[in-house]
């Protein structure tokens, strides 16, 4: 009993860990300092967890590497997607300065 409990407590803090990042990439729309690399290494270490977990009909594994694999993929798709809206801005930036120098 006592090891679902701390199963059970683990797959929550799993859950919960992620979400300040998450919030923090929501409100700042950029992601430059974090390691996209760290996060695919992660996601696929999760899925090898929920591999894991449904070979050996652990529902506490499985629920957590479900959950920390999708909030991995958010994170992931937060840091492109913020990623390539600063790129635009960047060019566009760069055609505004070209433009009025061109007036100058």
């Amino acid at each position: 009993m006592i090891n679902i409990i701390f199963g059970w407590l683990a797959t929550f803090l799993n859950g919960i860990y992620r979400i300040p990042q998450i919030v923090k990439l929501y409100k700042t729309k950029q992601g430059k300092s974090i390691s996209l690399k760290s996060y695919i290494i992660q996601a696929t270490s999760y899925l090898l967890y929920i591999i894991h977990g449904y070979i050996n009909s652990d529902f506490a594994i499985l629920t957590m590497g479900c959950v920390a694999i999708t909030q991995n993929i958010i994170i992931i798709s937060m840091c492109m997607y913020y990623k390539k809206n600063l790129n635009v801005n960047n060019e566009n930036d760069e055609n505004d300065e070209n433009d009025e120098n061109d007036e100058n």
